[in-house]
């Protein structure tokens, strides 16, 4: 049972062929980058160690400006 939440996770930041995007990608409105990918970014030094802190109205706006396009395309399909 333990590895049900990591089999989640898998399954969710993998595009559909129907609508071409992973049901995280619809949900949240950007790729999900796994623990292995920040691991690897880590090891490789392109993890980026400050934070770029958004205000909420920004964070906002930003994920209404991508959810936009995603639910016009997947609406098409």
């Amino acid at each position: 049972m333990h590895a049900l939440p990591f089999l989640a996770f898998s399954c969710r930041q993998i595009p559909s062929t129907v609508t071409g995007f992973s049901p995280f990608e619809l949900l949240y409105a950007h790729d999900v980058r796994g623990p292995l990918e920040v691991m690897k970014d880590t090891w490789t030094g392109k993890l980026q160690t400050t934070s770029n802190k958004r205000s909420v109205i920004d964070y906002l706006t930003m994920t209404h400006d991508h959810l936009g396009p995603n639910c016009r395309i997947t609406r098409i399909k």
